[in-house]
């Protein structure tokens, strides 16, 4: 298995795209990556872009069911990942995004983080089976149509 990836800033970080190569069902995403010899830190994650692009050539997306983002990780998104169960999000994430799991048919269970503070418009819209969340406390600001 081997991270596709774009370079995010001139600071050694990247943005994970997809991976080429048979995902384990159990991912954990690491903190860092090798790229032509230099440690990139991992910014990023958006697996719904590879997604799109292996579906329509009749590939398997991101297969992994379930996912563990590293601290490191800042911005994300899974939607449409149709494989997906459950997630662990990292302690230092402070904000889900708008959309960041829209439309994961199979997410089950979220493990939110306890710094958590914002929870964007839509972040887990059309996620209909989710069964296991909590949202944490410290969360001061939810948009609309969260679920």
């Amino acid at each position: 298995m081997k991270f596709k990836y774009e370079v995010v800033s001139d600071n050694n970080e990247v943005s994970l795209i997809g991976i080429e190569g048979e995902c384990p069902e159990i991912l954990k995403i690491p903190t860092f990556i090798d790229v032509d010899n230099k440690k990139m830190k991992v910014v990023r994650i958006m697996f719904h872009s590879i997604y799109y692009r292996l579906k329509h050539r009749g590939e398997n997306g991101i297969i992994c069911k379930v996912l563990y983002i590293p601290e490191t990780v800042e911005i994300f998104s899974l939607r449409h990942n149709k494989y997906i169960q459950e997630v662990y999000l990292p302690n230092s994430l402070t904000k889900i995004y708008n959309g960041a799991f829209a439309h994961c048919e199979e997410l089950k269970t979220v493990h939110l983080p306890q710094n958590l503070k914002q929870i964007y418009h839509g972040a887990f819209s059309g996620c209909k089976k989710i069964e296991n969340i909590s949202i944490p406390l410290t969360v001061v600001k939810m948009g609309n149509a969260c679920f």
